[in-house]
């Protein structure tokens, strides 16, 4: 009953935000537009076309896994949408699921693995367990990331200037359009700080491409990251976020 619960709220969900057609189309319009201009400007040069590709699934991810599920399930918290769920049989974790399965599967997985496959087709994935390695460390950096903002901030318009701010930043003080090897000190220094910089590193090392920063230390980083993230979320939930719903399951 419970799983049959949580794959009706993944259709509700869907339903009610396809009405938004819109929207879903802006999703993957936009980074359809950007392989297009990767392939331009690379100009048949396959390190130019590794580093676009590479970038793209991290703008990806980070598009998709973090803003877009955080301002799913920030959404959750208005009033009228508050009032919805609270009819539905589910618990809070469960809708968390929902949103978080929809965000990953349905939404972030259909461009990354077309990335993936292009970028296999055209350069070639010389590690593959690299670069596997950093598409699940990127998974598992933007998921309790995204819940953790959104469950912290709950309004939704807070939420998304953070989010906007922070997407200026962090794109911009990372290597994903560029190449991390060609920047030269102080400047490298920086962008390690950034962790989109570490998944950057592990994508490309597993590509073929190095950034002269070892990638193994890159994977250790990021689990770290994630870990940490893991357990604050943990710590946070355990707190209760939605007290009538967590008390009423």
């Amino acid at each position: 009953m419970r799983l049959r619960a949580l794959f009706l709220m993944m259709g509700f969900f869907l339903r009610t935000y396809m009405e938004n057609w819109l929207y879903f189309l802006m999703l993957y319009l936009v980074p359809l537009t950007y392989l297009v201009v990767v392939f331009v400007m690379a100009q048949g040069s396959l390190e130019a076309l590794a580093t676009g590709l590479t970038g793209f699934v991290v703008m990806v991810g980070y598009q998709y896994l973090l803003q877009t599920s955080a301002s799913f399930i920030s959404n959750m918290f208005e009033p009228q949408v508050f009032e919805t769920y609270y009819l539905m049989p589910l618990s809070f974790p469960e809708i968390l699921a929902s949103f978080i399965a929809v965000t990953v599967f349905l939404i972030s997985m259909p461009p990354v693995a077309l990335c993936s496959l292009v970028l296999a087709w055209t350069v070639g994935i010389v590690d593959v367990p690299v670069y596997l390695a950093g598409i699940v460390l990127m998974y598992a950096f933007f998921v309790p990331l995204a819940v953790l903002l959104a469950v912290t901030v709950k309004r939704a318009m807070t939420l998304g200037s953070i989010l906007s701010f922070s997407a200026f930043v962090l794109i911009i003080a990372s290597p994903v359009f560029y190449r991390l090897l060609y920047v030269s000190e102080p400047y490298r220094a920086l962008l390690l700080l950034n962790p989109l910089t570490h998944i950057v590193v592990v994508l490309r090392s597993g590509s073929g491409l190095q950034e002269g920063f070892p990638a193994v230390s890159s994977i250790a980083l990021l689990t770290l990251m994630s870990s940490a993230l893991w357990v604050l979320l943990w710590y946070k939930l355990r707190g209760g976020v939605f007290t009538i719903i967590e008390r009423r399951s």
